[in-house]
């Protein structure tokens, strides 16, 4: 069952999963395409793009779950 909150309320909802979505989108895509930005000044060995690799799945995987939270609510 639904429930019906201020107007509001799903505009913030909807604001936000924009962001997550933005967020996701735009990590996905730096650490995909240009690793070594993302890495900011420190040294881009093999090892660390790969642990920025590794480490970027978790944090998508969050943010998309956030936005499917959020449109749920909506």
């Amino acid at each position: 069952m639904a429930m019906s909150g201020p107007v509001w309320q799903g505009i913030v909802a909807w604001v936000l999963a924009v962001a997550f979505l933005l967020d996701a989108v735009l990590t996905t895509g730096l650490v995909a395409l240009v690793p070594r930005t993302a890495l900011a000044g420190a040294p881009a060995t093999t090892t660390r793009v790969r642990t920025l690799r590794v480490a970027s799945v978790p944090h998508v995987v969050m943010d998309l779950g956030m936005v499917a939270m959020l449109i749920m609510v909506t």
